[in-house]
């Protein structure tokens, strides 16, 4: 059975079968070797980069409230001005074009064979480069010919928020690299920054980051629930930009969370217009379950559901009694994979990006071919890499297009 570290009287099964801040200071600066050092393969992976996630939370939380004095006005967005000026989302069935190319040239402009990320690659010649790769980008991270590499912990994409990804974490997009969780927090920062373009008869979605929930919080038997709490409140704060109007979560009808677990990516979905708890996962039921009952299992959706329903009980949310009363159900995915274990990353990240409720249709363009549907999965990679890098909400994006021009 999984290790789960109960909370209060949370049950042990609940499972069914079934605006952008501004912020122009320069961000914090960290020594990107020398916090790893000592650090396993997951580790180097970027797994439990925990402390320099938490300190950038603080440090934006704390800007946050030293701008309160003067805030800016609150620039919403004109509804002439919404869908037909931003390309919101990516499309499946588009074949990879000249900037996607550009963009993963720049990414990896040191490398020579780049044409493995192509859709068009078989999948076992990708697999055979990109993990080999993927082994090299995490154990060559602190020896000495890592070292002589500084271009690899480059940032590449920083939102307003100062969440974060280097050039070697974007580099897990590669196909047949398994994608590494700042990856994923990039994607959330790009979707909240689309939601504002939204048509207005569309939910409202708040997509959170991987680390709402760490795993100390869970393990940590002396940890007393009113700071675990403490933290939860902080991360969720975090996701509204610190706009106390938003807090309260009234302006959204649904969060949603993605969840690493045991190097596994799921998508944990809160909604609160038409109250529903969903979990989403790529992997058929059986293969997921071997997840869920291994060792270092923690199960956070049960955790995580917890601490949101006391989070919404805090806001006083009209909706609080109902979620806490609500098993998680699974969605049954037509697409779903049996033994895939290197794209949950971009399943969930496509999850994310279609998921509007369980009361809509979801259909997010995979072929029920298998050969087919992984050649989907590879062009997706690339695609994503450059939407991330391209996108406004990313404050990096003027260096990365002056440089593209000048290749």
């Amino acid at each position: 059975m999984c290790h789960f570290f109960v909370l209060g009287s949370i049950p042990e099964k609940v499972i069914g079968t079934s605006g952008t801040v501004d912020m122009s200071v320069e961000p914090m600066m960290v020594d990107p070797v020398s916090i790893f050092e000592g650090t396993s393969l997951l580790e180097n992976l970027g797994f439990y980069r925990e402390e320099t996630i938490m300190a950038n939370k603080e440090r934006f939380l704390a800007e946050l409230e030293a701008r309160r004095r003067n805030p800016a006005r609150d620039k919403s967005i004109a509804y002439v001005n919404r869908s037909p000026y931003l390309r919101r989302g990516v499309d499946i069935n588009e074949e990879i074009s000249k900037v996607d190319k550009c963009v993963w040239e720049y990414i990896r402009n040191d490398e020579t064979t780049y044409y493995n990320l192509h859709g068009d690659s078989s999948r076992r010649e990708v697999m055979k480069v990109n993990l080999e790769r993927g082994q090299a980008w995490a154990e060559g991270f602190t020896n000495e010919e890592y070292r002589a590499n500084p271009r690899a912990e480059e940032l590449l994409y920083r939102s307003s928020a100062y969440v974060e990804a280097t050039r070697r974490q974007l580099k897990t997009l590669s196909a047949g690299a398994l994608v590494v969780d700042q990856t994923i927090d990039c994607w959330s920062e790009v979707l909240n920054y689309e939601e504002r373009f939204k048509a207005p008869e569309s939910l409202s979605r708040l997509f959170m980051g991987t680390r709402v929930v760490f795993e100390w919080m869970l393990m940590d038997q002396q940890m007393q629930n009113e700071k675990r709490m403490d933290w939860f409140r902080k991360n969720m704060h975090v996701g509204v930009y610190g706009n106390q109007k938003l807090f309260d979560l009234r302006s959204f009808d649904m969060v949603l969370f993605p969840v690493l677990e045991v190097g596994h990516f799921y998508l944990l979905a809160f909604e609160l217009k038409n109250p529903a708890i969903t979990l989403i996962d790529n992997g058929v039921e059986n293969y997921t379950r071997r997840v869920l009952d291994s060792d270092s299992c923690i199960n956070k959706s049960v955790p995580y559901k917890y601490m949101f329903v006391l989070y919404l009980e805090e806001v006083n949310h009209s909706k609080a009694a109902v979620i806490k009363s609500l098993e998680i159900k699974r969605r049954k995915l037509d697409w779903a994979t049996n033994r895939n274990r290197t794209d949950c990353g971009v399943f969930l990240m496509r999850h994310m990006e279609k998921y509007m409720g369980s009361h809509t249709p979801f259909d997010v363009g995979f072929s029920l071919n298998g050969s087919r549907k992984m050649k989907e999965v590879r062009r997706l990679r690339m695609k994503y890499g450059a939407h991330i890098l391209l996108s406004p909400s990313n404050t990096l994006k003027g260096k990365i297009e002056g440089a593209m021009s000048r290749a």
